[in-house]
């Protein structure tokens, strides 16, 4: 028998957000599990997508260097600051093979993203996970954890599942007290819906320090799930290290073009951006009247919070039966917690009908 490596023997595949049953696409109403944008992808990149069908036996750019160009733009950035990937999935195969050795230690939070903990059991490191106080990450303990062999610290802002966020005093005020020898990774994969709730949301590539890495994605906003895209701001040291461990002919060429075009498709990202906002307010406002606590929100999802983990899973199954699919938080250490997706408005009037009804 081939032998696995002893830090990869108890490891658990990822299991995601809803079934891959296609079935299942026939049966639910409303898939409201993954954070996806319900409304669909832009239709500039399916247009993109179309006219380069017939290029797909091209290999792609390897650095993607036309789509670089415009987030260059966009962020006000260096294009030697930018790196492109399959998902933010690959961004951070690379960061952990770029910058760590087994033992090494790295720190996050509980109840957050669980692919980083996921690729630092994978890699054989320290991994330390700091409690939170009432869902909020406790920053102090995250500065006091950071030791000597500390590598990196990951912050997801707004996190992922439970919507909540740091504010931008505490962002900079807990990145001056970390070592500028570690690199805090800020995973701001619904950045654009937290700014459209709150202006004032701090966006991390704007600090432009050189040990500070942002992640963002096509995946959500820009409805390209599908397609695997994402990319990281830095410095271009902390750039030019994670492009030569990066895997080559990534993202591919269609993932390429589709992300071009919906980097420009204003309409439909007004759209989406406008829907988000409005129906995480209706929902935080029914799920009141519920008496069901949800957290605040700065994402397209609301975090419902029940007594225990039997309350949550009635609500989860009653919805179930309804055909209505959402997301529960066992496996983010949050049994009490149901994460549920802002869909499209079709999808969110029969939920919020639905949930009138429990």
């Amino acid at each position: 028998m081939v032998k696995i490596l002893p830090h990869i023997q108890n490891l658990t595949p990822y299991k995601p957000g809803k079934s891959s049953d296609p079935s299942d696409f026939i049966r639910y109403k409303a898939i409201l599990s993954s954070n996806e944008n319900n409304y669909g992808p832009s239709p500039l990149a399916m247009e993109a997508i179309r006219k380069n069908l017939s290029s797909i036996n091209l290999y792609p750019d390897p650095l993607g260097e036309s789509l670089v160009t415009e987030l260059a733009k966009m962020h006000h950035r260096n294009e030697e600051e930018i790196i492109l990937s399959n998902g933010l999935d690959g961004l951070l195969y690379s960061m952990f093979k770029a910058f760590t050795l087994a033992g090494d230690h790295v720190v996050t939070n509980d109840n957050s993203f669980v692919a980083f903990n996921k690729f630092s059991l994978m890699n054989d490191l320290a991994l330390e996970i700091v409690s939170n106080i009432d869902y909020a990450f406790d920053l102090e303990q995250v500065v006091a954890s950071v030791k000597e062999n500390t590598k990196m610290v990951y912050l997801c802002n707004p996190n992922n599942p439970t919507g909540m966020a740091i504010g931008a005093k505490e962002l900079k005020r807990t990145i001056s007290r970390i070592s500028s020898n570690v690199l805090v990774i800020i995973d701001e994969a619904y950045f654009a819906y937290a700014q459209a709730i709150d202006a004032d949301f701090p966006d991390s590539s704007l600090l432009n320090l050189p040990n500070v890495l942002t992640l963002r994605t096509f995946s959500k906003l820009y409805g390209l799930a599908g397609v695997r895209i994402g990319y990281a701001i830095g410095s271009s040291h902390v750039i030019n290290v994670l492009k030569k461990v990066k895997l080559v002919f990534n993202p591919n060429l269609l993932a390429q073009v589709a992300a071009t075009a919906a980097l420009g498709d204003e309409e439909h990202v007004a759209k989406t951006l406008t829907n988000n906002t409005k129906w995480i307010h209706i929902l935080q406002d029914q799920f009141a009247q519920k008496n069901i606590r949800t957290l605040p929100s700065y994402a397209n999802f609301i975090c419902a919070i029940f007594s225990d983990a039997t309350a949550a899973s009635k609500f989860f199954e009653f919805m179930d039966s309804k055909d209505i699919l959402l997301r529960k938080l066992d496996g983010f250490g949050m049994p009490e917690g149901v994460r549920v997706s802002i869909g499209n408005d079709e999808e969110m009037k029969y939920f919020s009908e639905t949930l009138q009804q429990f």
